[in-house]
């Protein structure tokens, strides 16, 4: 189980966003993190001698925790409902209809000011208005074709594989998010 934002997958990071668009409680929120980055899977609670017993499966193993156990396991999922501490680009690339787009560095190190600036009217945009179409702007933002005369290797090479932003275009590259 990851126990801070860097520790997760792209995979898991992927679920963690599913599970936030379904507004879920927090418990049944925690509850389908724990058991989908565990791996474990529920079975049918019990009620033994006046106590409530969780029964769990992990490949051929069966085990069971109380109502106090399963809850203190809930706290590693803790860090989800926080705010993120997310530094690591876990996309660094993305691929749609055969073309590649390139994302921002690890804590967006390679970003211009002007990059930033739009970047953040977009998420505004979005909490604002809940429109998806600010979140494929802000896609288009921060992935971009590679630049043509790429190569790592040149004196001239400033750490940025992405062409040049460009807040004329950006938004007619929208459509492909």
């Amino acid at each position: 189980m990851p126990v801070k934002w860097n520790d997760l997958t792209s995979k898991q990071l992927l679920y963690v966003c599913e599970l936030y668009l379904l507004n879920l409680t927090e418990l049944k929120f925690k509850t389908w993190v724990f058991l989908n980055f565990t791996g474990v899977k529920a079975l049918p609670k019990q009620i033994i001698a006046d106590r409530v017993y969780y029964f769990f499966k992990k490949k051929r193993t069966r085990f069971s925790l109380t109502a106090d156990e399963f809850h203190w396991f809930l706290h590693s999922a803790d860090f989800l409902l926080s705010d993120s501490h997310l530094t690591k680009n876990l996309f660094p690339q993305i691929r749609i209809f055969n073309k590649r787009f390139f994302g921002p560095s690890n804590s967006c190190y390679n970003i211009s000011v002007h990059e930033f600036m739009f970047a953040e009217k977009m998420i505004d945009l979005f909490h604002v208005s809940k429109d998806k179409k600010y979140l494929r702007m802000l896609c288009a933002i921060l992935y971009r074709p590679q630049k043509k005369d790429y190569n790592p290797g040149s004196p001239d090479f400033n750490g940025d594989r992405r062409e040049p932003f460009n807040d004329f275009t950006f938004e007619r590259r929208a459509g492909v998010f």
